[in-house]
């Protein structure tokens, strides 16, 4: 079935300060209080990758980036705009405490299949 991949990268986050447990720690809660104000949960999966940036051209945002994943499932969540609002929430709630570092978010239409254990 249709339905949207988010992929929200924080660049220039802190790491001797933020760990990257603690932003396990941030989504996990901000995702919790959403969820408790809207019934929806949005699961991430959360990478810690290496970033070139180019200091060259006067890039100084160090050199990792963490990138958090997540797609709506839409039978969890059958409203894009709805999910897409508490996604943002989440996202500004989690950026504020790590001391709003440079982001992006990049959203494309994917085609899902979720597959439960029997």
């Amino acid at each position: 079935m249709k339905t949207e991949r988010y992929a929200i990268t924080f660049f220039g986050v802190d790491t001797d300060y933020y760990t990257d447990d603690y932003l396990l720690h941030l989504w996990e809660e901000a995702a919790n209080q959403q969820y408790k104000n809207s019934k929806i949960y949005v699961t991430a999966l959360i990478e810690v990758k290496t970033m070139v940036c180019g200091k060259t051209r006067g890039c100084n945002l160090e050199n990792t980036a963490h990138v958090i994943s997540t797609v709506r499932n839409p039978v969890e969540s059958d409203d894009k705009d709805q999910f897409f609002a508490c996604l943002k929430k989440i996202i500004m709630d989690v950026r504020s405490k790590l001391g709003n570092p440079c982001m992006s978010i990049m959203q494309e239409t994917v085609d899902y299949y979720f597959f439960i254990q029997r």
